[in-house]
């Protein structure tokens, strides 16, 4: 549609999926880092962004004749129903809306639910992902230095700051905001859990694991798991650790 307005023409397959394209941008990148494709190779790209987790099953191979690649998509799963805005959604609710009630002397049906929805959501949302996105550089640091199995229980990241909403006619205050390494693996687990998968929701949190589309990626390309030879993350959401080794 957004084409179309804009007054261009597109044939049919001059748009690529954005896993198809994310591939093809790190072969442009990566152009001398040795990568060397000899034998026709069954990639995997995890395209794991803020709002959606695509993936693509792609065969590789040297062109005939020299001179480059061909790359042949073989399934591609558009999942939109899966995102890190998930994941930030299940730190506000699960962690950072408790703890706005317990230091303003609120019970857990104190607050609506359009109260909590259409304002502490939206107030919370960037304090969960400033949270995530620090703790897992800690705990990628930690790791890099065999160091995260042994300081995992005691690590918590803490933001500085207090915030302010107003809501029902007052402020309410959350004080120095923090997210324990040990208690956001205990929220990742449903969204990295292999046999989750079909989405589950309440009615604040839709839950759902990263396997449903590698799943199904793969079994409308018809390959196994052992038959992917390489596999490429991307996506922002790609960058937290447990992710990378689920």
């Amino acid at each position: 549609l957004a084409i179309r307005l804009a007054g261009l023409e597109v044939a049919g397959g001059d748009l690529i999926d954005e896993p198809v394209a994310a591939f093809l941008d790190y072969l442009t990148a990566h152009r001398d880092d040795g990568l060397e494709i000899t034998k026709p190779t069954s990639l995997l790209v995890f395209d794991f962004g803020g709002g959606t987790c695509d993936v693509a099953v792609l065969q590789v191979a040297a062109a005939r004749g020299g001179g480059g690649l061909e790359v042949s998509p073989k399934a591609v799963s558009r999942y939109h129903r899966l995102g890190g805005g998930d994941l930030d959604r299940a730190i506000v609710y699960s962690e950072l809306i408790p703890a706005l009630c317990s230091e303003n002397g609120l019970g857990p049906f104190d607050l609506s639910f359009e109260l909590k929805k259409n304002a502490l959501e939206p107030f919370l949302l960037d304090v969960a992902e400033g949270l995530k996105t620090a703790l897992c550089s800690e705990i990628r640091q930690l790791q890099s230095f065999g160091k995260y199995a042994e300081r995992r229980d005691g690590l918590v990241h803490t933001l500085p700051d207090t915030r302010i909403v107003a809501a029902d006619g007052r402020e309410l205050k959350l004080t120095k905001p923090s997210l324990a390494a040990a208690r956001f693996e205990e929220l990742l687990e449903p969204f990295l859990d292999p046999d989750l998968l079909y989405p589950t929701e309440t009615e604040y949190v839709l839950t759902s694991s990263v396997f449903a589309p590698l799943t199904d990626s793969l079994d409308r390309a018809g390959i196994a798991e052992g038959e992917i030879d390489l596999a490429l993350l991307v996506g922002g959401s790609s960058l937290i650790p447990q992710v990378a080794d689920a």
